[in-house]
């Protein structure tokens, strides 16, 4: 019995969805890494084969990945490796020079403006949400 209708409980049935599109997507890699390449209809599927089984860390990181629930429940795990290691096209993404940390502090206080900026529309001066639909607006 499902109790919270349409709420934002996420309950076991979330993460076995998320479970499944993820091993299902694991597990067509893998078939494809050992077929031959003239049975691969596409190349999408060469890109993606895996022809070993990722390690018990590889696996349990792909599998928990906290931003699947995010981004949604379904990265390829050749993507996910790639992402990890530093691979394929994600080799140029910068890192360890702390080119971004200047546009990470920009954009946090962007956010922390457009915080305050609603605050005191809403507290300050009483304007809600509701405002909007009223003919003043």
């Amino acid at each position: 019995m499902y109790m919270d209708f349409g709420g934002f409980n996420m309950d076991s049935t979330t993460h076995t969805m998320i479970l499944v599109t993820k091993l299902w997507g694991l597990s067509w890699s893998y078939r494809d890494g050992f077929l031959p390449k003239s049975e691969l209809r596409n190349e999408g599927q060469e890109e993606r084969k895996i022809s070993h089984l990722p390690t018990l860390l590889e696996y349990m990181g792909f599998v928990h990945f906290s931003s699947g629930c995010i981004i949604g429940p379904f990265i390829e795990y050749i993507d996910f490796k790639n992402w990890i290691y530093l691979e394929g096209h994600y080799k140029d993404m910068p890192r360890g020079d702390f080119t971004t940390v200047w546009p990470s502090i920009k954009r946090f206080f962007a956010g922390c403006g457009c915080v305050l900026l609603h605050l005191t529309l809403t507290v300050y001066f009483g304007y809600s949400v509701y405002f909007c639909g009223k003919p003043e607006f």
